[in-house]
């Protein structure tokens, strides 16, 4: 996830998801200017890595670009390097997503746990590179999925 908050109001929570009954009893007041969810990636999951984490946060020629790590694999010894499995989100100066690229181990990852049976699809039927897909909610809007190009597998 990423959090985007106001240099003038640099406080608030997440913003509550519809239909759920989890709360946040001492949570700071107020909510983040604009809150993104990345989804947890197909490697994610069978490498054992309980999450996916954003590592790289990087401004600039009008674009915005958050790298988020898949998996903890090559991760340096300070453990704040990228890693070898990573998906790269371009967003627009004001934060919306507007597409996504993944590293070139993510694919080699991916074909190793579809051969081992823990990915149930081909990359050519996979539905994060067919359709990925980010949450994302603003104040005025709330919650919405934002779908972004497709990408394309080498």
């Amino acid at each position: 996830m990423l959090a985007v908050l106001r240099e003038d109001d640099p406080s608030g929570s997440s913003p509550p998801v519809e239909g759920s009954s989890l709360t946040c009893d001492n949570c700071p007041q107020g909510r983040p200017y604009l809150y993104l969810l990345f989804p947890r990636s197909d490697v994610t999951r069978p490498s054992g890595a309980t999450y996916s984490q954003v590592r790289l946060i990087q401004a600039d020629h009008g674009k915005i670009r958050v790298a988020v790590a898949e998996t903890t694999r090559g991760f340096g010894l300070s453990g704040q390097d990228l890693g070898a499995d990573w998906k790269m989100y371009d967003l627009s100066m004001d934060f919306v997503p507007r597409s996504v690229s993944v590293s070139d181990h993510w694919w080699v990852l991916h074909r190793e746990f579809e051969a081992s049976g823990k990915i149930k699809h081909g990359i050519k039927q996979c539905p994060e590179v067919l359709h990925p897909t980010v949450r994302m909610w603003d104040a005025g809007n709330g919650w919405r999925s934002i779908e972004l190009p497709a990408v394309s597998a080498p």
